[in-house]
C-alpha cells in the first residue's frame, strides 16, 4: 500500500498489477494511452552503427562478427517515459508497395518490444497507480547505446538514468531483455541525484566505463560518477568546488553536472578526457591519464588550494549566469587539439519559464590547448564580445513576454 507500506489485500496486489499491465480498472488512475508521458528528452535509436572497435580492440575480430549479426536485427528505438519505464521499440519503417533496405527490412514498426521499471521506481508505483503521486517524471533522460565486451561477447547495453526528477541509473542489455545493475539511493552513494544523460566509453587500460552526471550536492556543487559500464561497480566520485551564495543570498544556488562528453584523443578508442558543463556555467575537463582512477581530475594547471577551476565560464554580457545543460561537441582543429563547441540555455524548472528582461544565451567555440582557462573578453567600443582561442555569437535576448532563445538539446 502506497500509504500504509503494509502488504495489499489479494485483490488490491491483483488490481495495481493489471493496471500496470495496461488495463485501468475502476478506482485506480484512468489514463488514455497504455504508454507514460514523455519528457524533454528525446529518444536512441539502437541498430548496428559502428563503434569502431574491429581494428583497435583484441576481440576486433568477435566484433566485425557482432556487428554483422545486428545489421541482419531490426533496430530497436529507446525511449524513457516518466511512468518509470524504459521502453524499446520496433524502429523499422511500416512495409509498404516499395522495397526498403534498411537493416531487418520492413516490419512492424512501433510495436513495443519490452519495458523495464527500475528497482527504484516501484515504491512509486502504487502511488501512481492510485492517482496520489503528483504528476512528475519518473524517467527522463536519453538512453546512451554502447557495445561492450565481457571478456567473452560483445553485448549491446542501454544505460539510462532517473534524470532531473531520479536518484537512479542502471545498464540494460538490449538483446538479452536484462538489467545488469542498478545504482539507487542509499548511504554510500554520492551526494545528489544522477542528473542527466549518461556517457560510455572504453576507458584507460580496457576498462569498460560509464559516467554518470550528479546534482543537487551540498554547497553548490555537481558531480561526476564514475562506475563499470558491466557490474556497476563505483570507480570514482569528482565533485566540483563549492559556488557559494550569491550576493543577497544565503545559500548556494542549486546545481547539477549536464552531459558529459568522453573524447578519444590518440585514435586508439579509449576515452583520454572528459568535459562536463553545469547549471553554473562552468566547463570542467578531467583527464584520464592512467589506469587507475584515482589519479583522474583536471590537469594540474586547473587545480589550487582553492580547489579545481573550470576551463569555461560562460556569461553573458551583464555577467549572468549561462547554464551549459546539453553536451559540448568536439572536432580536431588545425592544430590537432580539441576545438570545443558549447551552446547555453535550461529548461528544467518552472521558474525557467519566466522571461528575464535583458538575459541572453550564446553560442561559443574555442580552441582547449592547454594554455589554462579561456576568458571572455568584452569589447567596450563595440558593444560585442571576443573569446580567447575561438568566437562567440550571442543568442536573441528575453523581451517582454518572449524569454530568451535558449538551447536545450545538442545541435
Amino acid at each position: 500500500d502506497p500509504v500504509t507500506h503494509r502488504s495489499d489485500t489479494d485483490a488490491q496486489a491483483r488490481r495495481r498489477l493489471r493496471w500496470l499491465q495496461g488495463e485501468r480498472p475502476e478506482g485506480l488512475r484512468q489514463t488514455q494511452t497504455r504508454l507514460g508521458g514523455y519528457g524533454s528528452s528525446p529518444g536512441t535509436l539502437a541498430d548496428g552503427s559502428d563503434q569502431g572497435y574491429a581494428a583497435v580492440h583484441p576481440a576486433g575480430a568477435a566484433y566485425a562478427t557482432f556487428l554483422a549479426g545486428l545489421r541482419e536485427q531490426p533496430a530497436v528505438l529507446l525511449w524513457t517515459a516518466d511512468d518509470g519505464r524504459l521502453h524499446g521499440f520496433d524502429g523499422r519503417i511500416p512495409c509498404g508497395d516499395e522495397a526498403v533496405s534498411e537493416p531487418g527490412g520492413c516490419g512492424e514498426g512501433g510495436r513495443e518490444l519490452f519495458a523495464h521499471i527500475p528497482a527504484s521506481v516501484w515504491p512509486a508505483l502504487g502511488q501512481r497507480a492510485d492517482g496520489s503521486l503528483a504528476p512528475v517524471s519518473l524517467m527522463d533522460s536519453r538512453p546512451a547505446v554502447a557495445h561492450v565486451y565481457d571478456g567473452r561477447q560483445w553485448r549491446r547495453l542501454a544505460i539510462v538514468t532517473g534524470g532531473r526528477f531520479g536518484d537512479y541509473a542502471l545498464a540494460f542489455d538490449i538483446d538479452r531483455r536484462q538489467a545488469l545493475w542498478e545504482i539507487g539511493p542509499g548511504p554510500t552513494d554520492p551526494p545528489g541525484r544522477h542528473s542527466g544523460d549518461p556517457a560510455v566509453a572504453l576507458g584507460p587500460g580496457g576498462r569498460w566505463l560509464t559516467v554518470l552526471p550528479t546534482g543537487g550536492g551540498v554547497d553548490g556543487r555537481a558531480g561526476l560518477l564514475f562506475v563499470d559500464s558491466l557490474s556497476g561497480e563505483r570507480l570514482h566520485f569528482w565533485q566540483t568546488t563549492s559556488a557559494g551564495a550569491a550576493a543577497g543570498q544565503t545559500a548556494p544556488p542549486t546545481n547539477a553536472m549536464g552531459p558529459p562528453l568522453l573524447i578519444d584523443l590518440d585514435g586508439d578508442r579509449q576515452a583520454d578526457r572528459v568535459y562536463a558543463g553545469d547549471l553554473l556555467g562552468r566547463l570542467w575537463r578531467l583527464d584520464l591519464d592512467s589506469p587507475d582512477p584515482a589519479t583522474w581530475g583536471p590537469p594540474l594547471w586547473l587545480t589550487g588550494t582553492a580547489g579545481d577551476r573550470p576551463l569555461f565560464e560562460a556569461r553573458d554580457r551583464s555577467g549572468a549566469i549561462q547554464s551549459l545543460t546539453v553536451r559540448a561537441s568536439v572536432q580536431r582543429g588545425t592544430t590537432g587539439q580539441p576545438q570545443l563547441l558549447l551552446a547555453t540555455g535550461r529548461y528544467r524548472d518552472h521558474s525557467d519559464r519566466t522571461p528575464r528582461p535583458g538575459f541572453h544565451n550564446s553560442l561559443y567555440g574555442f580552441i582547449d590547448d592547454d594554455r589554462g582557462q579561456v576568458p571572455i573578453i568584452p569589447d567596450l567600443q563595440t558593444d560585442s564580445r571576443t573569446i580567447d582561442r575561438g568566437w562567440v555569437m550571442d543568442l536573441p535576448i528575453a523581451a517582454g513576454e518572449q524569454p530568451a532563445a535558449r538551447v536545450i538539446h545538442p545541435p
